[in-house]
């Protein structure tokens, strides 16, 4: 065992840039951007997902670290209820969700939350539960998808924004 440990030790390590993939991003810069067809087709497929609009938007804050050193983006969609104005904290499923985020918005401070059904069928039961996950989505002028899940911080910002869902329904009917 200690032969082996040797062996990967003494072996170099220095990452090798992938050069497929250098080649596909200058490839991408490169492309026409998309005409007026185009994006209508694009805006057209990407309507064809399973994903909807929730009519609720996910704002990005810029806030101060509390140590003074640098800053940070919170992501949260804000509304009144019962004339109190609250605010839903959104967090993507890991930390390296925050980089995909940065991807999603962009220069932008402003998306629609969107909603993407789901069903679950325990196999050992048959019971079967149903709800929505969340995400935000950007689709760019080649209509490629930039999607970043978020989920409510706190169980009480999950129940919150299930108020907030109804509330927009409800708007979305009148």
């Amino acid at each position: 065992m200690e032969e082996k440990k040797k062996e990967v030790v003494g072996k170099d390590t220095t990452p090798v840039k992938n050069a497929a993939l250098t080649d596909d991003f200058a490839l991408y810069d490169a492309l026409p951007t998309a005409g007026q067809d185009d994006a209508a087709a694009i805006a057209e497929k990407a309507a064809e997902d399973a994903a909807e609009e929730s009519g609720l938007y996910v704002l990005r804050e810029e806030r101060q670290r509390k140590d003074g050193k640098g800053s940070y983006f919170r992501y949260s969609v804000q509304g009144k209820l019962r004339g109190v104005e609250q605010r839903v904290s959104l967090v993507p499923p890991d930390l390296g969700g925050y980089k995909m985020l940065g991807v999603v918005f962009g220069e932008e401070n402003v998306k629609p939350l969107m909603l993407v059904p789901y069903e679950v069928t325990d196999a050992n039961t048959g019971k079967k539960t149903s709800g929505f996950s969340y995400l935000v989505r950007h689709v760019d002028h080649l209509g490629i998808q930039y999607d970043c899940k978020l989920r409510p911080e706190r169980d009480s910002d999950k129940k919150m924004l299930q108020c907030f869902l109804q509330i927009a329904a409800l708007k979305k009917r009148v």
